[in-house]
């Protein structure tokens, strides 16, 4: 009785999420990634329920190196973000959010392999003209949104990373912030399978693959099981 909840649960729609318009999801890091150099980044947040944001809140999203540089500075060429160039004199290197103290602790982002390296964060707010139908990123990582539904705030970003230098990559995280005795902490924030990022989609195994490797062990094991049970009658007889 308890599989109907799991399924409900397992495709929740998070608080907030990235994506990407035209975007590829890629299994193995979980992170939904952009299929060119000139693409579209998305932020959702809920606009309905108990778990709706307030678009009087800042947001932000942070833009990391990938992968890990650092802590010397290293000339990666440069990207444009929203209609601005950003290139290494414009990163700091640390752990978001951006404090005095940028070295990761409790209640910073998690590094999730992306982390400790140059980022810069990227300050905005939600807007109530800019909503859209439900949609979970994660099982639809291609999305545009439409404008049609009342359920989703978003925010577009244009990103071209044409211009970075090869091996190196740009890594997505949207997330607000709060302040607690003195310390900026993260507080809500996109989950880790609901980020983004650029570079190549990784390599993993097709869904039939994986089916014909499970009935493979499934028909050895009965094969096995009836060559034991068959070796026992003989036995007894």
């Amino acid at each position: 009785m308890t599989l109907p909840l799991l399924a409900v649960s397992a495709f929740a729609v998070p608080t907030l999420q990235l994506g990407i318009g035209n975007g590829i999801y890629d299994l193995a890091t979980e992170t939904i990634v952009a299929p060119d150099d000139i693409f579209t980044l998305y932020a959702y947040a809920k606009a309905t329920g108990n778990k709706a944001i307030d678009v009087n809140q800042s947001h932000y999203i942070s833009i990391a190196l990938t992968p890990q540089t650092g802590p010397t500075p290293e000339p990666f060429g440069s990207f444009d973000f929203a209609g601005t160039t950003y290139d290494i004199n414009n990163m700091d290197y640390g752990n978001p959010p951006f404090e005095s103290v940028l070295e990761h602790d409790a209640g910073d982002m998690s590094s999730h392999g992306v982390f400790n390296t140059f980022f810069l964060e990227i300050e905005f707010l939600f807007s109530d003209l800019m909503i859209t139908g439900n949609i979970n990123t994660e099982n639809n990582p291609e999305h545009v949104p439409d404008g049609a539904g009342n359920k989703l705030y978003y925010m577009d970003f244009a990103v071209d990373v044409s211009n970075l230098l090869p091996n190196f990559g740009l890594h997505f995280d949207l997330y607000n912030s709060h302040l607690i005795g003195g310390d900026v902490d993260v507080d809500n924030f996109a989950p880790f399978s609901h980020d983004a990022g650029t570079g190549e989609v990784s390599s993993v195994p097709e869904p039939d693959s994986f089916t014909l490797f499970a009935l493979a062990l499934c028909l050895l094991f009965v094969a096995r099981r009836t060559r034991k049970n068959l070796r026992f009658k003989f036995l007894t007889i």
